[in-house]
């Protein structure tokens, strides 16, 4: 245990990044304090000071000023870290540019650690995200997308049925009230007719017409496949 390098000694000459800084324990604050006050640490076990040089970016939603006053967070490591501020305005007062960018660097994220092509996401999620809140920020928006590929299994495509509860019901609403009452929240999907059309108009291209339609490829067959009965009942052959 005595050998084992922390943190600071592996990244020495680099960066280390502390994350929620604001949750850190008492007693882990000023062995902070203490190690970046004098620049060297101490290996459990070891009596050995071992010297360091890093660059420290701390991250934390909590209100360090509020808490140091509170007492909650020590005034001294609070001005050792307060070296440079930046403050990250939350994802809902991002633009739809940030959250793009935001959303496929997290899809491209989960689709590597699962050896899989990077999901595609609907016009209509799209819609949706942008109108939500967000009150979870980014870890909220990388759930989402995770809880999404799960729903979706073997489909790339990400609809409004992959998202969870509270945003596929937001989506419902929004579509609802762009159709005029036309599609009710239960009956979301566009007509056999609509989705043949948009599908000769990208060239039979199913993925991207399902795209635009807002809905999954297999929604897309099952319409296609609606429409074909319509016409063989009709006694016409589908074009």
């Amino acid at each position: 245990m005595a050998d084992r390098p922390g943190p600071f000694e592996r990244a020495n000459g680099g960066t280390v990044f502390l994350d929620e800084i604001g949750e850190l324990a008492s007693d882990s604050q000023m062995k902070l304090l203490r190690a970046l006050q004098q620049r060297t640490v101490q290996r459990l076990g070891s009596g050995q000071e071992t010297p360091f040089d890093v660059r420290v970016i701390a991250a934390t939603n909590a209100d360090l000023e509020l808490a140091q006053r509170r007492g909650r967070f020590r005034q001294d490591l609070y001005y050792r870290l307060k070296v440079y501020e930046l403050r990250v305005p939350p994802l809902r007062r991002r633009g739809e540019s940030d959250l793009r960018q935001l959303a496929g660097a997290i899809l491209e994220h989960l689709a590597a650690r699962r050896h899989r092509p990077p999901a595609i996401l609907a016009p209509a999620v799209w819609d949706a995200f942008a109108r939500y809140t967000w009150p979870g920020n980014v870890r909220e928006l990388e759930n989402t997308l995770e809880r999404m590929i799960v729903a979706a299994a073997d489909d790339t495509l990400l609809t409004r049925a992959h998202m969870p509860g509270e945003l596929r019901a937001m989506a419902e609403r929004m579509q609802g009230s762009i159709d005029g009452g036309a599609n009710d929240a239960t009956s979301p999907l566009p007509s056999p007719a609509e989705a043949r059309a948009i599908l000769q108009r990208h060239d039979l291209n199913h993925g991207r017409a399902a795209a635009e339609l807002g809905i999954s490829r297999h929604q897309l067959y099952r319409l296609l496949k609606r429409r074909e009965v319509v016409d063989s009942a009709a006694g016409r052959v589908p074009a």
